[in-house]
């Protein structure tokens, strides 16, 4: 008899914490199904529009093509680095072919960025520095479009108002053959 009340007891006290086990755990799953989705914002990065190219072939070189804006919608989190890898990212099939945009950086990957003293700080890299030259001069590559385009990208956030650009750690990076000035923040992980 003894036994049985006490095996009563341990079978009422097992379904106790098993009940309280299952309750908890419904809770955490409800928590986790509730959770908010990341805030989202529109932003704007900058890329070539083709469709006013010349066709014309009595002049050597097409005119220049024109600088358009391009909606993106990022996770907030870090806004400047998302719309920078955006803008490096570039214009997707569908945008190249049916809409003539196209990116205007090449061969370039996003390192770091960071907002100091109202200048944003971004550093880039090239994909592969050796063929980084040819490549460039090849597609027609035009630093000061890139630059415009970069500068247009971060100033969109509140705080920019200068925008300083270091590709491999060297501020003249388009300048191929001049001697390499040094980037002035140098390298660091990003923070914004």
């Amino acid at each position: 008899m003894r036994n049985t009340k006490f095996f009563r007891l341990i079978l009422s006290v097992a379904a106790v914490l098993t009940l309280f086990a299952g309750n908890s755990a419904s809770a955490s799953a409800q928590k986790k199904s509730k959770a908010k989705p990341p805030k989202t914002r529109d932003i704007m990065i900058y890329v070539y529009d083709n469709s006013l190219e010349s066709t014309d072939e009595s002049t050597e070189y097409p005119r220049q093509r024109r600088i358009v804006p391009l909606r993106r919608t990022i996770v907030n989190d870090k806004p400047l680095s998302r719309a920078l890898k955006m803008l490096l990212k570039g214009t997707t099939e569908d945008e190249l072919y049916d809409r003539h945009l196209s990116s205007i950086a090449t061969d370039l990957k996003f390192f770091s960025a960071r907002i100091r003293n109202r200048t944003a700080q971004i550093n880039l890299k090239f994909e592969d520095e050796d063929i980084v030259e040819e490549s460039w001069e090849g597609s027609g590559f035009r630093n000061e479009d890139f630059v415009k385009a970069v500068e247009l990208t971060a100033r969109q956030f509140p705080g920019i108002e200068r925008v300083s650009i270091c590709v491999n750690g060297i501020e003249n990076y388009a300048d191929f053959g001049s001697e390499p000035i040094k980037c002035a923040f140098g390298m660091f992980a990003t923070q914004q």
